[in-house]
């Protein structure tokens, strides 16, 4: 039985796991490589707000091969220059500074925030210093990231569909 019915459920399969593997993979690659803009924005335009963290832990967890992985994050409160409180997060892998790991009150920072909407922040001294570090980590080696990453998935959807086309002009 080689109908149309049969000819898609053959390569239904590899198209759909083509478009799972790039939908993850771009997930997978705005997590690790985060906003871009709102990178360039902050690096650009940023205006500096007294703030204090007011949260912070940090967890370990066992690697494959017997060393350990720590991954921490702190939560922290700003003032804009209007009175307005805001409040942000930050994550990083590895160990606390010690002065965040056993807060007894609130540890004052400095954060900066994009002036035009400061739900855009972050703890000043993180994320891109200049454009030229801008340039080589987010767009060469997030470049290179996705495409690594997005390669696979995008190559079982082209040979699904190939597959399938294929067999439409053999018919």
């Amino acid at each position: 039985m080689d109908d149309i019915s049969t000819t898609r459920k053959a390569y239904w399969p590899e198209v759909v796991s083509g478009v799972a593997m790039t939908l993850v993979a771009l997930w997978f690659w705005f997590h690790v490589n985060g906003d871009l803009l709102q990178d360039l924005r902050l690096l650009q335009a940023a205006e500096v707000a007294p703030g204090q963290i007011i949260d912070s832990w940090e967890d370990l967890e066992d690697g494959e091969e017997g060393q350990t992985h720590w991954f921490h994050a702190a939560v922290y409160t700003f003032r804009l220059p209007d009175g307005q409180e805001l409040h942000g997060a930050a994550r990083g892998t590895g160990r606390l500074r010690e002065q965040f790991r056993n807060l007894g009150g609130p540890v004052p920072i400095e954060v900066e925030y994009d002036p035009a909407d400061p739900s855009v922040n972050r703890l000043k001294g993180s994320g891109s210093q200049s454009v030229i570090e801008w340039v080589l980590r987010k767009l060469l080696l997030g470049g290179i990231l996705l495409v690594v990453l997005v390669s696979p998935g995008l190559l079982l959807c082209r040979n699904g569909v190939k597959a399938y086309l294929d067999y439409r002009k053999g018919r």
